[in-house]
């Protein structure tokens, strides 16, 4: 993913890609954020008014794989690894440089994250519940049938633009984590130079189309940031070592 800084215009643009299905950016289908999103084979179905973008948002990468990764942009995260800004956090930068937001902005939210008991943040909040087993049948075989329900938050900025944030087990270690999502419509993005609107037509191989950050949009993100500093202890510590680097540089 290419995030680029149009400093003339004011403007940050972050290039989407619409056909791959399996990264941390997926088009979905549902009529409101109280549906079950499913996938949109985007090169078979044309995009329409119900199509949306998810996004699994991340703020930092390993410093060697970016750009970015000047000395004076890495941190030592949580885990230990040895990281940079990366997404959401480099759209923050971005922003500071365009004046969307100010110095004073960094420093209240750090305030702010920092305000909470360890327990109060969301992964020591919420909990995945499971359901005493019940007999079931199926096809003349008897089974033990249980439910596990994964807690989901939703926090909507605007009409159908959302955050999802949903409490999984972890995949390569013990306990759980909290997983981040940026859904937006597929309709708000700007389709590249001599190419068509996106709605009523299905995707080009390897199409990609911009999502565009304004000063209009921008507290969108900010309050993204705000969010990943109250998912979990560890997060909180990568935002803060984030903001440190932000407002030294």
């Amino acid at each position: 993913m290419e995030i680029l800084c149009d400093f003339a215009n004011k403007i940050i643009n972050i290039e989407i890609p619409l056909t791959q299905h399996t990264g941390k950016i997926r088009i979905k289908e549902r009529n409101t954020f109280e549906c079950y999103g499913m996938p949109v084979a985007t090169r078979q179905k044309q995009f329409d008014i119900r199509h949306y973008v998810e996004w699994q948002i991340g703020y930092d990468t390993t410093a060697v794989n970016q750009l970015i990764s000047q000395k004076n942009f890495c941190f030592f995260g949580a885990n230990g690894n040895y990281k940079t800004l990366y997404e959401l956090s480099e759209i923050i930068f971005y922003g500071y440089k365009l004046n969307f937001i100010h110095q004073n902005d960094l420093i209240e939210l750090q305030k702010s994250i920092n305000l909470y008991n360890d327990n109060c943040l969301i992964e020591s909040v919420l909990k995945i519940e499971k359901e005493n087993f019940v007999c079931e049948k199926i096809c003349n075989i008897d089974f033990y049938a249980s439910k596990v329900k994964y807690p989901l938050l939703v926090k909507e900025f605007t009409q159908d633009y959302i955050s999802e944030i949903i409490i999984r087990e972890r995949q390569y270690a013990i306990g759980i984590q909290a997983m981040l999502y940026y859904c937006f419509p597929v309709g708000s993005l700007i389709p590249q130079p001599n190419t068509p609107p996106l709605i009523g037509r299905i995707a080009e191989r390897n199409e990609t189309a911009i999502l565009q950050i304004s000063k209009n949009n921008f507290h969108i993100f900010f309050e993204i940031l705000k969010i990943f500093g109250i998912l979990s202890i560890q997060h909180r510590y990568d935002i803060n070592q984030i903001l440190e680097i932000i407002l030294k540089n």
